[in-house]
């Protein structure tokens, strides 16, 4: 199962990369995050690590699979039997960047909880995609 979504950011590539891949402080920004942090100050890669406080959620390790740098990265936790795959890309258009959000549930449980949780997941991707958005836009022309 997955869900998506997009979002149009009026700011530089640079900016919203960096933003993004700064993990650990996404708290700042986003609702959706209540307490994050890493037991690494390497810059994030393959392998990284971040545990992550959101809300009605435990505490989740997520480790990063996939980073291309600077246009996406990809990592995966698991939450009551069920893995999480999320991904973070980001793609110039016309007028600016379009940053897509995209969690994926894979596997037989998720298929069977999925009308319980695809309208809350839909939401926390809006409200984490918006909050990207008015950060990089304010500190983009501030």
């Amino acid at each position: 199962m997955r869900v998506k979504n997009c979002i149009t950011i009026r700011a530089p590539r640079a900016l919203v990369w960096s933003v993004t891949e700064k993990v650990e402080d996404w708290s700042k920004w986003t609702p959706t995050i209540e307490k994050i942090h890493r037991n690494s100050s390497e810059k994030l890669s393959v392998g990284s690590e971040a545990w992550i406080k959101q809300p009605g959620l435990p505490e989740l390790k997520w480790t990063v699979i996939e980073f291309i740098e600077p246009e996406l990265f990809t990592w995966k936790a698991k939450v009551r039997g069920m893995n999480m795959i999320a991904t973070h890309k980001l793609a110039e258009i016309e007028n600016g960047m379009q940053n897509t959000l995209i969690l994926e549930v894979p596997g037989f449980l998720s298929f069977i909880l999925w009308p319980l949780i695809v309208g809350k997941l839909a939401k926390s991707l809006e409200q984490e995609n918006l909050g990207l958005k008015v950060y990089c836009e304010e500190h983009c022309y501030s």
